[in-house]
């Protein structure tokens, strides 16, 4: 590495410990990013299966016609 790239860095600060109350809301926060995570996926699953229900469908649909 050159000069100007240790120079351009700067060292982090360590972290604190949390307080035990500080830790319950850190705690709470992941659970509901979590949540919410895990929501938006089920939603994201629903909206492939419909999709491909519907594509199945219409390839049925289609097959009849044909005949």
């Amino acid at each position: 590495m050159r000069f100007y790239e240790f120079a351009a860095t700067k060292p982090k600060k360590p972290k604190k410990p949390l307080t035990p109350e500080q830790s319950v809301v850190a705690a709470r926060k992941r659970d509901v990013d979590q949540a919410k995570q895990a929501l938006d996926r089920t939603k994201d699953q629903q909206k492939r299966r419909r999709e491909f229900e519907k594509a199945i469908k219409a390839s049925y649909i289609f097959k009849l016609q044909s005949r």
